[in-house]
């Protein structure tokens, strides 16, 4: 995709995927997510609602260049994460890039964004993330943005930039 349109929303090697599913032992290599803008952008999954990942590992760079809109919930390995049951990320490993021109909101190594229904949350537990990761506003090495989500023995050694807040 060129640089000057969009991507799209929703977008990953699965797009959306929807309560009870899992999605465990896989390997992206080499993946490239090259484009415009796009709202919820992942390697794995574009906007995950409800699902278990387990043992996934994704090596690869997602750019997003076109800066007359936004582009929000970046990750790399799921770009929205929602849940109104508790839902885990487990076991995986993120390297590359993901950088974003002049837009770039909720961008993180792991997960872009984490929501959590009240009552229930999202954990990411012993994973870890080596990529660079660029952005706007809320950057993360693991996470860019979440609320009721929680990160234990996780760690993230890739470059981090944020060009506003948080």
């Amino acid at each position: 995709v060129g640089t000057s349109s969009n991507i799209g929303n929703n977008v990953g090697l699965f797009g959306f995927t929807n309560n009870g599913a899992t999605i465990k032992n896989v390997t992206l290599e080499n993946y490239k997510i090259n484009g415009g803008y796009g709202n919820n952008v992942g390697a794995l999954i574009g906007y995950a609602r409800g699902t278990t990942i387990t043992k996934v590992t994704t090596k690869g760079s997602i750019y997003l260049g076109y800066s007359r809109y936004n582009s929000e919930n970046i990750g790399g390995i799921v770009g929205h994460v929602e849940t109104e049951s508790s839902m885990t990320i487990t076991q995986c490993h993120t390297e590359g890039s993901i950088t974003t021109s002049s837009a770039g909101y909720q961008v993180g190594g792991i997960v872009g964004l984490s929501e959590a229904a009240a009552s229930r949350s999202v954990s990411i537990t012993n994973s870890y993330s080596t990529m660079q990761v660029s952005g706007n506003d809320s950057i993360g090495g693991i996470l860019g943005w979440g609320s009721r989500s929680y990160i234990s023995y996780c760690y993230g050694t890739g470059k981090v930039t944020g060009r506003g807040e948080n």
